[in-house]
């Protein structure tokens, strides 16, 4: 038997919002991730993260300091062997 794979399917994700220079509480993709067939790697492609902040590409959790204030458009990848999902969102450094 053949196993089926499926297409995942990511978002939407809440808008965030985070101070300075201060650690953030890992955000974890997965928590909004509905449906696919892993293993899935996780991609900024367009580099849209806040500068500081850092997207692990295996597990999907964003985590570490961003370090400029601005409104920021994100925009996250995820991937498997069936194709590709994306979801946007605004995440604001003051």
């Amino acid at each position: 038997m053949i196993p089926i794979r499926a297409r995942p399917k990511f978002g939407p994700v809440p808008d965030q919002a985070d101070p300075e220079s201060v650690a953030i509480t890992p955000l974890d993709l997965n928590d909004f991730l509905n449906a696919g067939t892993p293993p899935f790697e996780w991609l900024d492609i367009d580099q849209t993260l806040p500068t500081g902040l850092f997207l692990d590409k295996d597990t999907g959790i964003i985590s570490l300091s961003p370090s400029a204030p601005s409104v920021f458009a994100v925009t996250v990848s995820v991937r498997n062997a069936t194709g590709l999902s994306r979801s946007s969102w605004t995440w604001t450094i003051t």
